[in-house]
């Protein structure tokens, strides 16, 4: 049973259209290079601690890497005692021989849910973001069921996981990006001050991605501010709860600014042009696909940091307006406490949200109009050690 699957897997050779097999030079500058850098990095300390044990070589523990990050399945935890009967297991159809359409489908389990395991032959099956088949899973079988009355004939796929994985997160899992998403990559690895922490951001405050990212840069600036006071030292640790919010009027000038400083030093590093990039995209002549994914990443990138450069841009004179009044006890932001958002924002100058540009839109609702109201996160539970 297992001899013939392992024997068919791909070799190391059949990866070269995996982001970790790019040539270098394809992505220099790039916060997605930096970030495959981390993972080949891993890859050669395991072979490292390994070598003499097992006699394996890096090139072997890469193998194995790709092997798992791109055929491996999520199974719930609570059904990871899985018994693997070769009998349970026919050769696989590639085509549709016969239908079932199930019931109710059950709900999608959340990532942090579920542990991986290769599913022989099922990770054969295709990923379409609109799938004819699902996994079914119960205390001693992986099985696949069709979802609707498929023809004889067609083509299966499951979907390996949109949308809750994006563009970028399926090129590194999988190797490929979703074909409904030739011509643009919605989103961009961004690092903080620490090059080694990278983060997938989208150019919207309303993503849970940015907001993460966006929620380091002020913890790390108030971790920072700590520091300076003496409340925190050198070599200490801290734990503590941060959201969405914002901690403080200070803080948030400060992370905005810090922001716009990390975007315009990352631009600086990206080689060539944006309308380079863009030309060659629109080029009647076709583009290798390795290529035009390295552009896409790059022009990913140029997007998202010069939407957090905006960012800056846009809000930064809205929160200085609010520092300004609150430094004038007769000014009309100070007698503000409390009250509505449409308020909050006539005060600014600003008639509605609608009036907003809706790239920073949700940035301004959740995070200037508390400022303005005086909402923010107050005392922040941290417990240093």
């Amino acid at each position: 049973f297992w001899y013939p699957f392992l024997r068919n897997l791909p070799s190391l050779k059949d990866f070269k259209s995996h982001p970790l097999m790019f040539q270098r030079d394809l992505l220099a500058g790039t916060a997605f290079s930096r970030k495959l850098m981390l993972a080949l990095n891993d890859v050669i300390k395991t072979a490292e601690l390994h070598k003499d044990t097992f006699h394996l070589r890096t090139s072997d523990i890469l193998w194995a890497y790709l092997i798992l990050a791109t055929r491996c399945f999520g199974v719930p935890r609570e059904k990871v005692n899985i018994n693997f009967s070769p009998e349970r297991w026919p050769a696989p159809p590639l085509q549709a021989k016969e239908t079932r359409v199930p019931g109710s489908l059950s709900s999608h389990l959340d990532v942090e849910e579920l542990e991986s395991f290769l599913v022989p032959y099922i990770d054969l099956i295709n990923h379409n973001a609109s799938p004819n088949l699902r996994m079914v899973i119960t205390n001693n079988t992986i099985a696949v069921q069709s979802v609707y009355a498929i023809p004889k004939g067609s083509q299966l796929f499951l979907n390996y996981g949109q949308p809750k994985k994006s563009d970028l997160g399926m090129l590194l899992g999988y190797g490929f990006l979703p074909d409904q998403n030739v011509d643009l990559i919605p989103s961009a690895f961004v690092t903080t001050s620490n090059p080694n922490e990278i983060f997938e951001i989208f150019p919207d405050y309303a993503h849970p991605e940015t907001q993460v990212f966006v929620t380091r840069i002020r913890a790390q600036l108030w971790a920072l501010s700590k520091q300076e006071m003496g409340e925190i030292t050198a070599g200490q640790t801290f734990t503590g709860t941060f959201d969405a919010k914002p901690i403080s009027l200070e803080n948030e000038m400060q992370t905005l600014e810090l922001l716009r400083k990390l975007a315009v030093k990352a631009l600086t590093m990206l080689p060539g042009l944006c309308s380079t990039d863009m030309e060659m995209l629109r080029g009647t002549n076709p583009l290798d696909p390795d290529l035009r994914t390295c552009i896409l990443i790059r022009s990913a990138e140029r997007y998202v940091l010069s939407w957090l450069i905006k960012l800056h841009d846009v809000c930064m004179p809205y929160l200085a307006k609010i520092r300004e009044n609150q430094q004038n006890p007769l000014a009309p932001l100070e007698r503000n406490d409390g009250k509505g958002d449409e308020e909050a924002l006539r005060l600014l100058g600003v008639e509605s949200l609608q009036d907003l540009d809706s790239r920073y839109r949700s940035y301004i609702a959740m995070v200037v109009v508390p400022l303005v109201r005086r909402i923010d996160a107050g005392d922040i539970d941290i417990d240093i050690t």
